[in-house]
């Protein structure tokens, strides 16, 4: 957990500190090629949600893994 004034999305290395061979299921807010290959490098899988933009809307299959994805966040994020 973060204060309420501080923005979590770039505290992922802070956040998680020892994970491997796992998959780590994440909102749009961390999506960032820094936190993708960070989690590339320790071995754990990328389930972090797609990001759109003005310029690059998400493809079928972006779209395809962000459902994928909420499902899973969902269950978890009940509890909260």
């Amino acid at each position: 957990m973060t204060p309420a004034n501080k923005s979590e999305t770039k505290e992922l290395r802070n956040i998680l500190s020892d994970v491997k061979n796992v998959r780590i299921y994440a909102d749009k807010g961390y999506a960032s090629e820094e936190n993708r290959q960070w989690l590339a490098d320790l071995g754990a899988k990328d389930g972090i949600m797609e990001k759109a933009s003005k310029s690059k809307k998400l493809s079928h299959w972006q779209k395809v893994k962000n459902k994928l994805i909420s499902n899973v966040r969902y269950i978890v994020e009940q509890t909260f």
